[in-house]
């Protein structure tokens, strides 16, 4: 039926019989508008239908070297009605998931894809199982026109890639001057994937990615003349312990202190009850915890104080102890409280060596008495945090600091104890997650040229990683105009975050305006490419690119709010400092040199941070570390972690992030 002739019968009926079920008028209208775009001769997507290993394998093999528009319905069934938005239906290697059991035996699915193939649609098909999924065995006697229009190849990329791989087969390795070589099992797979792309190239209508520029990897950037210094120029000045005389007894049968909250009140409850099980398991004896100062002692007065003004360690974790007469007070607030809480514990002989109960060193004593103790300090570091990717904490007991805490890490007011979030008042972590979902389409000229040169990311479920446009100026804008609002709506926030995401499956920009940002003579270096499939290329360093962007965007933002900072990173292939561009001034700059999850120069975290601190930003150190590799091997790391942080320490690093 022509499509004036459909009009002319819905204008006449409000409902129709279609595959033995009553359509209403809406919905035979939308078959119907699909119908007519099928015969319009418009370019349309590809449709993936089938087991996830084949259309993957026919994405990365096929749809995204020719440029192909396609989406992917894995383990899914596509709806026969939508097949007039497809210019080729391919079902790869069989039917499983929610379309199992699904098949064009259904005479309405089969009276579409009859109707999909006379217009003009093309059917491929990996592989004779899922064609005997989709159409039952062949008539030995009665030929089947639809069958015979379907183009059907024996196999699937997928599986075949997937099997010589379980037989520990290599399609191909490089040789000595790097060259790479095709085994027998590498030719037969080009050979597939030619069929098929052939059989895709006969296809009609077929929509492609515009080409929209030249990806190139050489540099077009002026050259820079920064110089930096490698090393610090402060070194740690390490001591013999002091030798403390005896001071106020706790304990000693005779007398006993109790734990006052003095002025603190109910904050520092849970450190009083934690500091008062400690010397229980010492010596045997419960000790009291009281409201309050009490007016005589033995006690441990806990007293909240502000950090002095000009204090020259800075106002991290402030705390100070300090004696008067029979009383030993634990100053400061919220933090260095808690500093001073272990301050107190240790130098009574406590150790906490690693997490959990067997960590946990307490000495037995049939007398306790702190030693005489006069300090007043705060950590060197703002920012202190072991990421713990949600794993347990293991505290010896439950209502007990963890072993991070005890140790000044992960315990401050503006930071939370997994990753950085929405609950801290330093806020870092690779931004931008919501920009593919949000302007991809409405701003494709924000996100990378591609080395196919298209802006094609093909992200699949990693929506939250995209490469940009580094170089596009309303990027910039729209940017510098998001994170003014949100510190509008969160003024507390003492941060956010600018930081660029991780890389996925999507190379860097290489169009010519970001080019431009690259110095001739930037540090050299090499990048992942993943196209057509992935390998390493040289290049420069990104960084001056990277601080361009950043910088952009900072000196909008400061505008509005000259003392917020936005924090990046120094990271990946922009983890060089630059050698062109000096980062702003409210850049928090985090940077991951040096990893402890692949042993290697023990000097690249003192030459990167060096240079970076050089400029005076706030520089942050946050080296992958532990956990978030998952090692499970026996590390001992620490001596070089004692080096890093006492030195770091010492030149003024303004935090760590492991």
């Amino acid at each position: 039926m022509c499509y004036t002739a459909h009009m002319k019968y819905f204008s006449e009926s409000r409902v129709s019989v279609v595959g033995g079920r009553v359509r209403p008028f809406w919905m035979m209208l939308a078959i119907v508008a699909v119908a007519a775009n099928c015969a319009s001769g418009e370019d349309k997507p590809i449709a993936l239908i089938g087991f996830p290993t084949d259309t993957r394998g026919i994405a990365a093999e096929v749809m995204r070297p020719e440029r192909y528009v396609y989406e992917t319905f894995e383990n899914k069934w596509l709806d026969p009605h939508e097949y007039g938005k497809y210019s080729v239906l391919y079902f790869g290697e069989k039917l499983d998931g929610e379309a199992k059991g699904r098949s064009w035996m259904e005479p309405e699915a089969r009276a579409a894809a009859e109707k999909f193939v006379a217009d003009g649609g093309t059917v491929i098909v990996a592989g004779g199982y899922c064609l005997r999924q989709l159409m039952g065995s062949p008539g030995k006697n009665k030929p089947d026109p639809l069958r015979e229009k379907i183009v059907n190849i024996g196999r699937g990329v997928g599986r075949t890639k997937a099997n010589y791989a379980k037989d520990g087969k290599s399609l191909g390795y490089p040789d000595g001057a790097g060259v790479f070589i095709v085994t027998p099992e590498g030719q037969d797979v080009r050979e597939l994937v030619d069929q098929y792309k052939a059989a895709f190239a006969k296809a009609k209508n077929v929509k492609r990615f515009p080409v929209e520029g030249k990806w190139e990897a050489k540099p077009l950037g002026e050259p820079g003349y920064i110089t930096c210094p490698t090393n610090f120029a402060k070194r740690p000045k390490l001591g013999k312990p002091v030798a403390r005389k005896d001071g106020l007894v706790l304990f000693d049968g005779a007398a006993k202190a109790v734990v006052a909250l003095g002025g603190c009140g109910e904050e520092a409850r849970k450190l009083a009850d934690e500091l008062a099980w400690h010397l229980e398991q010492m010596c045997g004896a419960k000790f009291e915890i009281v409201d309050g100062e009490p007016e005589k002692g033995p006690a441990l007065v806990y007293r909240a104080i502000k950090c002095p003004a000009g204090f020259a360690r800075g106002t991290a974790a402030y705390f100070k102890i300090w004696r008067e007469g029979d009383k030993v007070f634990l100053g400061g607030e919220d933090t260095g409280l808690s500093r001073a809480t272990t301050y107190v514990l240790e130098a009574l002989g406590c150790r906490y060596i690693w997490p959990g109960a067997s960590g946990k060193i307490i000495p037995k004593k049939g007398k306790v008495v702190l030693p005489e103790i006069d300090v007043e300090d705060a950590t060197p570091f703002v920012v202190r945090r072991v990421r713990l990717y949600g794993k347990p904490e293991w505290p010896d007991r439950a209502e007990n600091r963890d072993f991070y805490r005890w140790h000044g890490m992960n315990d401050t007011s503006f930071m939370t104890t997994g990753w950085p979030g929405p609950g801290d008042s330093y806020e870092w972590g690779h931004y931008y997650g919501d920009y593919y979902n949000k302007y991809y389409k409405s701003h494709r000229e924000w996100f990378a040229l591609q080395p196919d040169g298209t802006r094609n990311l093909q992200l699949g479920r990693n929506v939250e990683r995209p490469m940009f446009c580094l170089s596009n100026m309303e990027l910039v804008k729209t940017t510098a105009e998001r994170i003014k609002a949100g510190f509008r709506a969160n003024p507390s926030k003492r941060a956010l975050s600018l930081c660029l995401p991780d890389t996925h499956t999507v190379s860097q920009c290489m169009c010519e305006e970001c080019r431009k940002m690259d110095p001739v003579n930037a540090r050299p270096g090499r990048m992942t490419v993943f196209f057509p499939t992935r390998h390493s290329i040289k290049y420069v360093s990104l960084t001056d690119r990277v601080f361009t962007f950043m910088n952009r965007i900072a000196e909008e933002v400061e505008k509005e709010f000259p003392d917020k900072l936005l924090s990046c990173y120094a990271y990946s292939v922009y983890t060089a400092p630059p050698v062109r561009v000096r980062p702003h001034k409210n850049l928090l700059i985090l940077s991951t040199a040096g990893d402890y999850s692949r042993l290697g120069d023990g000097h690249e975290v003192e030459r990167n941070l060096a240079s970076w601190c050089s400029f005076g930003n706030r520089i942050l150190w946050r080296p992958n570390a532990h956990a978030g590799f998952q090692v499970r091997a026996p590390e001992n790391l620490g001596r070089r972690m004692f080096d890093d942080i006492t030195l770091l320490a010492e030149n003024g690093v303004f935090g760590v992030d492991y």
